[in-house]
């Protein structure tokens, strides 16, 4: 994305980091191996996306059914969102609940694993 250069390897951060410090440390991993995981948005930020995980009972969007989360060039993860046709509702900066770092890592570096079998089988 032209203007909105960005320093790879992207090292993926959060608040909390401590607490989820080996699902960023893969998703950081993912994102130096894939750089096109990245999809860019038109302010400079860039979206990662996957399914909605087994089990997960969306909170903001009853309709969702993918969750994303926007980070900025810096690699700052700032928005986690449940995602439908059109509606969108989420957590942003210091409102994101602490678990929902956990279970958007978990679910985007297992979707994103899959895919990546997927492609070798």
């Amino acid at each position: 994305m032209m203007g909105c250069p960005i320093a790879l390897p992207l090292r993926i951060d959060v608040d909390f980091s401590a607490k989820v410090a080996h699902l960023l440390d893969q998703a950081s991993g993912r994102i130096a191996g894939d750089p096109g995981v990245l999809h860019p948005i038109y302010d400079g930020t860039f979206r990662l996306s996957c399914p909605m995980p087994d089990g997960y009972t969306p909170r903001m969007n009853h309709w969702g059914r993918e969750l994303s989360a926007r980070v900025n060039r810096s690699g700052w993860l700032f928005e986690i969102t449940e995602e439908s046709d059109g509606v969108s509702g989420g957590w942003m900066a210091s409102c994101i609940p602490p678990h929902m770092y956990r279970t958007f890592l978990s679910a985007w570096l297992a979707s994103n694993q899959a895919r990546q079998l997927e492609l070798f089988a």
